[in-house]
């Protein structure tokens, strides 16, 4: 299993983190199609999803903003953990543990991929293999510092990594059965 954090990791929200910190989110909603995934993105998932490996995004946004960037591109994700959905955020454990939990999956069998100290502080915590996404990161010496046990400075180098890690094929197959995931 992958667990992505959604901004600055997944899509390039600059343009709206001012509405997103001042908590206007009928302004962010508004500006949904003009949120652009990072290059490689919907590749990376479109492989994951073809080799049944499950998907979730963990974020600190609320989920109905992810709900929205998914289906506007069309993004095969197999759960969402939003901000409503647990009491406690990242960095605590709690919300990729949810993750975990509604997807099946041991926390061996997952990593987690996120472009803040705090995504790799709640994965250390919930025992997930942790990936710094250096590529979105506005906090790169607080994300280096955090030690995660990968870090990818582009979407092209997670992107290899995750394809030996999953066995994924360039054509989005595995080598051999799944060993899990979606039926």
């Amino acid at each position: 299993m992958v667990i992505f954090d959604l901004d600055l990791t997944l899509v390039d929200s600059r343009s709206v983190l001012d509405l997103q910190r001042s908590r206007r989110w009928r302004a962010v909603f508004a500006l949904v199609s003009k949120i652009e995934p990072y290059d490689g993105i919907p590749e990376v998932l479109a492989r994951l999803h073809a080799a049944y490996v499950p998907v979730a995004i963990v974020t600190s946004s609320p989920d109905q903003y992810c709900k929205k960037l998914v289906a506007h591109h069309g993004w095969p994700i197999d759960a969402v953990i939003g901000f409503h959905d647990t009491e406690r955020r990242k960095p605590h454990p709690d919300p990729i543990l949810l993750a975990l939990s509604r997807m099946n999956v041991r926390a061996a069998d997952a990593v987690c991929v996120g472009d803040r100290a705090d995504d790799t502080a709640a994965a250390r915590a919930a025992g997930v293999f942790s990936i710094g996404a250096a590529w979105g990161s506005q906090e790169f010496d607080k994300l280096t510092e955090s030690a995660p046990d990968l870090m990818c400075a582009t979407v092209a180098e997670l992107d290899a990594w995750l394809s030996v890690r999953f066995d994924v094929r360039n054509d989005g197959g595995r080598r051999g059965p799944p060993t899990g995931g979606r039926p």
